[in-house]
């Protein structure tokens, strides 16, 4: 992908609706309308993608494991890692965990906001 694409996972997309609904987790949450608004304004934007899994992600994914020598909830971020890899794509997050692939460029949100 080129330095002006933006993609999204559905992985990703899930979590933000699930994140953003929660009651109690933010003094207002969205109802479910408002976060897949949130969601078709952003796969409306130009230069955004749906990206997926392609066909060595179990080769990735599992590589990606072994080397952190973690399962359980570091899967998730493996997942987004290893399809990350696979389209050559940087991650952009504030999760430290990102740090334990080898192979991934990773950014935390404030870098990319500063002049």
């Amino acid at each position: 992908m080129g330095a002006d694409v933006i993609g999204f996972t559905w992985s990703s997309i899930t979590a933000f609706v699930r994140i953003g609904t929660k009651a109690g987790l933010f003094p207002s949450a969205l109802t479910v309308t408002e976060s897949c608004e949130q969601v078709r304004e952003w796969l409306g934007m130009p230069g955004a993608r749906l990206v997926g899994p392609t066909p060595q992600h179990l080769d990735v994914l599992s590589r990606l494991l072994e080397v952190a020598g973690s399962g359980g909830n570091l899967v998730p971020d493996a997942h987004l890692a290893a399809i990350a890899i696979e389209h050559r794509a940087d991650v952009v997050s504030y999760d430290s965990d990102f740090a334990r692939f080898p192979g991934l460029r990773v950014w935390r949100p404030d870098e990319l906001l500063r002049p």
